[in-house]
């Protein structure tokens, strides 16, 4: 599983929102957990790289105005390469 944050947001909630994807992966009986950045629509492009080569069995995308804003291009990613999506709301 990944989950996508964003490392320009408040560090402190980005530490939060990682340890309650951990814990709910570990929970699940999920091996890894992959933390994947974004901070600029063009990191977005890298991300979807990322996910793929990795295998993530899915995608928790954490509650950012950067990512609200690509909800239907993160859909789309998602649906294409046939991965889980979840998208945080604020």
């Amino acid at each position: 599983m990944a989950v996508l944050v964003n490392p320009t947001a408040n560090p402190a909630n980005v530490e939060v929102e990682l340890r309650q994807a951990e814990a709910a992966a570990n929970s699940l009986g999920l091996q890894a957990i992959y933390a994947l950045q974004a901070s600029t629509e063009p990191d977005l492009d890298g991300v979807f790289s990322t996910l793929i080569q990795q295998r993530a069995g899915g995608l928790v995308i954490t509650a950012d105005t950067l990512f609200s804003g690509k909800s239907a291009q993160l859909a789309a990613f998602a649906t294409q390469c046939r991965q889980y999506l979840r998208i945080a709301s604020s």
